[in-house]
């Protein structure tokens, strides 16, 4: 895989990245790239400089996603010895100045930010025998979490509401 810029108006084409080992999420913020790469032997979340081609890692785990302001990441971190899915919702604030493990040793369904970027929404295999997950939602300011209800089955999605989820039942 490979990321290229095409500058619409002259419809010039430049290379940014050849040879990509993940094919995965790419977000841009600002005059720079996110994607997962391997680098040096292990999977990392990259910050590519568009403008000086530099660029810099932090750990990553199997998958990642950035809030709207490309401060902060999530990224779902697996333990090898545990079941597959089944592993850490990891906050990584300022590109790898902060983290805080979110949840970890349940497995993770879904999870992203509100669109104000004030809280996550995470769903994780419920206790209840009567449901399949149940929705928790993270306040980053307090570091608190908070059941929010459990579900059968379904995706959930941040709706325009700050304080509201979209719920596409299956």
């Amino acid at each position: 895989f490979s990321v290229f810029c095409c500058d619409v108006q002259t419809m010039q084409i430049t290379v940014l990245r050849q040879e990509l080992s993940i094919d995965g999420n790419l977000y841009c913020f600002e005059d720079a790239l996110y994607y997962m790469d391997v680098v040096q032997d292990s999977v990392a979340i990259v910050r590519h400089s568009i403008v000086s081609g530099d660029f810099t890692t932090v750990p990553s785990g199997e998958f990642f996603s950035m809030n709207k302001s490309g401060t902060d990441i999530l990224t779902q971190v697996y333990s090898g010895e545990q079941e597959e899915g089944y592993g850490a919702l990891k906050l990584i604030r300022n590109f790898g100045a902060q983290e805080k493990t979110i949840v970890s040793g349940q497995y993770i369904a879904q999870y992203f930010f509100s669109n104000d970027g004030k809280r996550i929404y995470y769903s994780v295999e419920s206790e209840d025998e009567n449901f399949v997950y149940t929705v928790y939602e993270y306040n980053i300011e307090t570091e608190e979490s908070r059941l929010l209800f459990d579900m059968i089955e379904g995706r959930l999605m941040p709706a325009a509401d700050d304080n509201a989820l979209i719920l596409n039942i299956t």
